[in-house]
């Protein structure tokens, strides 16, 4: 849960929690989407095991961390290129909106 704590924590990653969504695995209800705000409520509950991790950002879905596919944006660990990092993409998302981006 390092990514998980890290969205929750680390501000200069310019990500609004109300953006971010955790898919997990329910035993009952199968593969489920919800919001990493909500996502916290449950953990103390029952312990999901997050797939992974996307946000919603100016109608694209871009996927921070997959577990599957060992990608991770923030940390870049596993699979992740320089050019997959969020930074990088963020960094890329405003230069293409002409705003500075947040750091």
């Amino acid at each position: 849960l390092d990514v998980y704590n890290r969205f929750c924590h680390d501000k200069t990653l310019g990500i609004q929690l109300c953006d971010v969504m955790a898919v997990y695995n329910d035993n009952i209800n199968g593969e489920q989407q919800i919001c990493i705000t909500d996502y916290s409520d449950k953990i103390g509950k029952i312990q999901y095991i997050i797939r992974f991790i996307l946000i919603l950002k100016d109608n694209q879905t871009i996927i921070l961390w997959d577990k599957i596919s060992k990608l991770d944006r923030i940390y870049g660990t596993g699979q992740t290129t320089e050019s997959q990092k969020w930074l990088n993409i963020k960094t890329k998302m405003h230069q293409r909106s002409g705003l500075h981006p947040m750091l």
